[in-house]
């Protein structure tokens, strides 16, 4: 059976904004590494859009305490809580230049987020489920504090596949799946134990934290998870990145932006393309530079125009 071929559909929601759709919702989507293609909600309004959502978490509705296949595959509503599958995941991110930003939400209806201008899963990997779909992340900013980077080059571990460097199985122990190492500073897929307590929870760190921004017994109300390319969606397509803001596509790094294509840049705006660059404006290009105006280019300097 012959290969697919890939589609010449959007590989990821940054490029579904820049053709011209700006609408939150749901895409087909067609990554290099998937050319089956999924569906994948893209958030087109936060810090400019284009991001792809991988895990969504609001109401409690979809179970996360799931093994090794559910969260390989995905599982849950695509426009309500959901896990993207680290499959797709990785075929969004393995080939790297990939940021995460994380939105969070607490019971009193504050928020903060958590931006990583690296990230990938399975980075370069041939096979990144037979790796354990590493972890890499990077380059923290925001508003929420970092409980991220302790993870970075993690494996993922599930209740039936424990990959972490515990003693235990992290994910049986704090009811959840995530790169722990032994064991986490955060848990998106926790627990959802919220509202009666506003998010504080006897038990410990086994619902949805954040420890940098709430510790951990608390349990948040809303998490999103959403990826993008790191250049962001206004890159223009046609500027490669070693261009000036203002150049024209068709002239080369050296060039001034008053300088026509046909230019070399040792000449002055005000010289045709034909002129040497010691020549002046209104020389001749059979003119040498001691001669005048009214001089024969066969006549000497000593021999008078009549």
């Amino acid at each position: 059976m012959s290969a697919l071929k890939p589609h010449s559909g959007p590989t990821d929601c940054s490029e579904v904004l820049r053709s011209g759709s700006s609408s939150d919702g749901v895409y087909d989507l067609y990554p290099p590494h998937a050319p089956r293609g999924f569906r994948a909600f893209c958030d087109m309004s936060t810090d400019g859009g284009g991001w792809t959502v991988v895990q969504r978490r609001e109401d409690g509705s979809v179970d996360f305490f799931r093994g090794w296949d559910a969260y390989r595959d995905g599982f849950g509503r695509t426009t309500g809580e959901h896990w993207l599958g680290l499959d797709r995941i990785a075929s969004l991110t393995s080939s790297g230049g990939f940021e995460l930003r994380i939105d969070l939400w607490d019971w009193d209806n504050s928020s903060a987020f958590a931006q990583y201008s690296d990230f990938s899963v399975g980075l370069d990997s041939v096979n990144p489920e037979e790796d354990g779909f590493p972890l890499h992340v990077d380059g923290f900013s925001g508003t929420a504090g970092d409980s991220l980077l302790k993870h970075s080059g993690m494996r993922f571990t599930t209740v039936d596949r424990d990959l972490d460097l515990s003693e235990n199985n992290c994910a049986g122990f704090y009811r959840g799946a995530w790169w722990y190492r032994n064991c986490h500073t955060s848990n998106l897929n926790g627990q959802f134990l919220g509202g009666a307590h506003g998010g504080g929870h006897a038990s410990y760190a086994d619902g949805i934290e954040w420890s940098s921004w709430t510790g951990w017994q608390y349990s948040l109300r809303r998490t999103e998870m959403k990826v993008r390319p790191r250049s962001g969606p206004d890159q223009s397509l046609d500027q490669s990145l070693d261009q000036r803001q203002d150049q024209r596509p068709d002239q080369r790094p050296d060039q001034r932006p008053d300088q026509r294509p046909d230019q070399r840049p040792d000449q002055r705006p005000d010289q045709r393309p034909d002129q040497r660059p010691d020549q002046r404006p209104d020389q001749r290009p059979d003119q040498r530079q001691d001669q005048r105006q009214d001089q024969r280019p066969d006549q000497s300097l000593d021999q008078r125009q009549d």
